[in-house]
């Protein structure tokens, strides 16, 4: 009898360490789960805070473009007139110093 209650005891001790194993395993499971979704969020946090980032980084800078366009366009037509008006004032140097051929030549050029 003394077997019987022992072989009993035993069985028992070691579906209780089964059970105790499953419980732990589903813990370990759900903490698992736990930081991978904690993990998740935090690359979801980092992917739409970079994304928001360049948005703004891009707002900024066509703002600033904005101020500089019509300077730049002025500078553009400015270099292209200069290269235009550049053989005709060649000319005029043959027989005019060169700040009064520049002088006439943007007067003529106004005239037109």
């Amino acid at each position: 009898m003394q077997q019987t209650d022992r072989e009993e005891n035993g069985r028992e001790q070691a579906r209780t360490r089964v059970e105790g194993t499953e419980q732990a395993a589903a813990r370990g499971k759900a903490s698992t789960d736990a930081a991978s979704s904690g993990h998740a969020w935090r690359r979801r946090l980092i992917i739409t805070s970079t994304v928001l980032a360049f948005i703004a980084i891009g707002s900024v800078a066509l703002y600033g473009i904005s101020f500089i366009v019509g300077a730049v366009i002025l500078l553009i037509f400015s270099a292209l007139l200069a290269y235009l008006i550049y053989p005709f004032i060649q000319l005029l140097q043959r027989r005019l110093p060169h700040p009064l051929a520049i002088a006439v030549a943007y007067l003529a050029q106004v005239e037109k």
